[in-house]
This record gives C-alpha cells, sequence and structure tokens, in this order.
C-alpha cells in the first residue's frame, strides 16, 4: 500500500462527548464504541458519556443532582477501589545468585510495597477523576494526561509521591502539560503530588508555578492540591478512602 494510500484511510474525528470534541485520528490512540458505531478520544469520555446519559435518565433526581450525586460517588467509587485491590498481583523475584532466604522475603516485601502503591496510584486516578465535573482519561488519550475537567478547565498529570518521577519523567510528564496548555491556552494545567516526601510537607501543601518551555504550570502538593479539586469534601473522602481499602484488604 503507497503512502498516498495509507494517508487516505487515515481520518481527522472529534470525540463524540459533548463537553470534550478533542480532534484526532485513527492512528492516533482513541477508543471506539462498536454498538453504536461512535469514535471517543478515550475510553474515559465514553464513560463519562455513559454516567451523564444515565443521571439523566432518573426522573427522580433534580438536575442539579444529576450533575453530581455524592451518593452516587461514593457507591461507584466504592467499586472502584474494591476492582483495583481484586486485581491479581505477579509475584515473580529477580533472581540472584548471591539470594538467601532473608534476602528472599526482603525482596517480595518490596515487591508487595511497590505493586500496593501502584494502586494507591490507580485509585487515586479513580477518586479525582469520577468527582464533580472531572473525567479519568485512563490509558491512551492523545494529550498523555490523566485527569480532566472542561466545565472547569483544568488539567492534571497525577502522581501520587514527589519522588516517583526520575529527572527524565518528569521533563516529560511536564512536556505533556506544556504542549496541552500551548495547545488550550485558557485551561489551567497542574502536576500534581498526592504526597510529599514528609507527614508535615503533605499535611500542609503547596502551590508553586512552574515555568516551563515557556509556558506556566501549577505545581500543587498535597492537602492544596486534594483541597482544590475536592473542595469541603476533602477530608469525608479521603476518611471514606481509607476506610474502603482497609475494608477490601
Amino acid at each position: 500500500m503507497s503512502n498516498n494510500e495509507i494517508k487516505k484511510k487515515i481520518k481527522t474525528l472529534s470525540c463524540v462527548y459533548e463537553e470534550c470534541g478533542f480532534k484526532f485520528t485513527t492512528e492516533d490512540p482513541h477508543y471506539y464504541h462498536e454498538e453504536t458505531d461512535l469514535f471517543y478520544c478515550s475510553e474515559g469520555c465514553y464513560d463519562a458519556e455513559a454516567k451523564a446519559k444515565k443521571d439523566n435518565d432518573m426522573d427522580s433526581i433534580s438536575v442539579s443532582e444529576c450533575e453530581f450525586s455524592s451518593i452516587k460517588y461514593f457507591e461507584l467509587l466504592e467499586n472502584y477501589i474494591q476492582n483495583i485491590l481484586s486485581r491479581p498481583k505477579k509475584v515473580v523475584l529477580s533472581y540472584d545468585i548471591l539470594d538467601t532466604e532473608k534476602s528472599k522475603t526482603n525482596k517480595l516485601l518490596a515487591l508487595k510495597e511497590k505493586q500496593r502503591q501502584m494502586k494507591v496510584g490507580h485509585i487515586w486516578q479513580e477518586v479525582l477523576g469520577s468527582y464533580n465535573g472531572f473525567i479519568n482519561l485512563k490509558t491512551g488519550h492523545k494529550t498523555g494526561l490523566d485527569i480532566i475537567s472542561h466545565t472547569k478547565k483544568i488539567a492534571i498529570e497525577l502522581k501520587n509521591r514527589t519522588n516517583t518521577d526520575n529527572a527524565a519523567s518528569k521533563k516529560s510528564n511536564l512536556d505533556k502539560l506544556a504542549n496541552f496548555k500551548k495547545n488550550n491556552p485558557d485551561y489551567v494545567c497542574i502536576f500534581a503530588n498526592i504526597n510529599a516526601d514528609t507527614e508535615k510537607k503533605t499535611l500542609q501543601g503547596s502551590i508553586k508555578k512552574i515555568l516551563h518551555d515557556g509556558v506556566k504550570i501549577d505545581h500543587l502538593i498535597g492537602y492544596e492540591f486534594l483541597k482544590f479539586i475536592l473542595g469541603h469534601d476533602t477530608d469525608i473522602i479521603i476518611q471514606f478512602v481509607k476506610n474502603t481499602i482497609d475494608k477490601y484488604t
């Protein structure tokens, strides 16, 4: 097949979710729903539209509640957390000729902690990406970002800890935010860390500005970030997540 024939097969599309509308091509990562023959820029947008349609069909709920129901949010959140925590874990330890029973036990504990932290990261993406007005972009969105709100004009790259990224990884994440900001200057772009390196810094939180590739990016850490997204629901949601994790572990 010639290059011209290939180009003819590549289509430019717009996400059908009306709150999104991002443009992408059939070569970009996207989500296709076979039953409706519709294209979305990510599975997260499909889920958000499906949830909105379901809420609008609930005649017994008021308009404001249809937009965001805290009861429904906590019900869905518990299901998300249960599903994440119940995912099977692979226990494959790297072989070392100097292994002893003690070193293998230590490596197993380190592996389990790493797996736990990964699951906690997924849980936070659901906690924040399912909250009022926000969308969990999941894997494969063309922006490479984690969470977005089209109504609030906020785009987020989320990391669980400030020490999660090395220098190259942090630069890559800031590149994604800077690129999005250039294409969408009316959005607030946030590089967020749930936890700092100490309890005091996490609970105190911080808000800073980063100048990266010629654009300003907000860097929010800890409790300040959670308050910015979750508002007056912050403490009750944190406690709910703690209780739910304990319930299913």
